[in-house]
């Protein structure tokens, strides 16, 4: 069973992700769910990137972090950030017109009480929006799968999917939610490069974080017996990823 990901030890080198692919999707999704000069809470902000983000597109943005590491990757870049837990949001009701949670909501210990907690935070009419993946779908294909033994089935017990983030949503009380891919990735790179990154490999997601060191090292050792068969057929072996990150909206009652 993979351990719980400990993000204070990987903090300086997660905005990594955000040199490697820049999210367009996303950020199109967030635009999209605001008009003009709003409030926005992200839970979970990690280090403050998309916090960053809509503060300088003239939103009132704030983060929510439960890592101390994170948490101090955000002040430096000067993200008006809180430490908390999403189960209790340190915010008055009606504080806010979005609530973003943005590959964040599988790390939460209580995902109905979350969503309850945005929607009391929420202004009326305002929206929560969910971004992550949805594994159970079985549409994703992704060499991190592929080479490192429990990854997938991991990911399937903690990411809720689209129908239960509805769920959750609606029972708390959400009057209407829908949900549409938000952004597609796709990545082809030799499996030389990613070798080469060493441990900024491991750090670069969650799924190899929350792997033990033995677990991890077999998962490397696969790429590289990988690597050696397609070299000896005169072959580079290039390690690929075909990833769906979804949105699921939705709004809270008028009254």
């Amino acid at each position: 069973m993979p351990k719980p990901v400990d993000y204070d030890s990987v903090a300086s080198g997660y905005d990594r992700r955000y040199v490697e692919h820049d999210y367009p999707g996303i950020d199109t999704t967030l635009r999209g769910c605001l008009s003009s000069r709003q409030s926005v809470l992200e839970v979970g902000c990690g280090t403050g990137h998309w916090v960053q983000r809509l503060s300088a597109l003239g939103h009132a943005a704030r983060g929510l972090e439960p890592s101390a590491g994170m948490a101090r990757q955000a002040y430096a870049r000067g993200a008006p950030v809180v430490r908390g837990r999403a189960e209790a949001l340190p915010f008055a009701a009606e504080s806010f017109q979005l609530v973003c949670a943005i590959n964040a909501m599988h790390h939460f210990a209580d995902r109905e009480r979350f969503v309850h907690e945005a929607l009391r935070v929420l202004r009326p009419g305002g929206q929560l929006l969910v971004v992550g993946m949805d594994p159970s779908r079985g549409e994703d294909a992704w060499f991190v799968y592929d080479y490192f033994d429990g990854t997938l089935e991991h990911d399937r017990t903690r990411y809720p999917g689209t129908a239960t983030i509805g769920e959750l949503c609606t029972s708390a009380g959400f009057v209407e939610y829908n949900a549409r891919v938000a952004e597609h990735i796709r990545i082809e790179k030799p499996a030389t490069e990613y070798l080469a990154s060493g441990a900024h490999m491991r750090s670069f997601t969650s799924q190899l974080v929350a792997l033990d060191d033995r677990t991890f090292e077999a998962g490397i050792e696969r790429i590289r017996h990988a690597e050696r068969q397609a070299a000896a057929r005169g072959d580079s072996l290039v390690l690929q990823a075909d990833l769906r990150l979804f949105a699921t909206i939705a709004t809270a009652p008028l009254t």
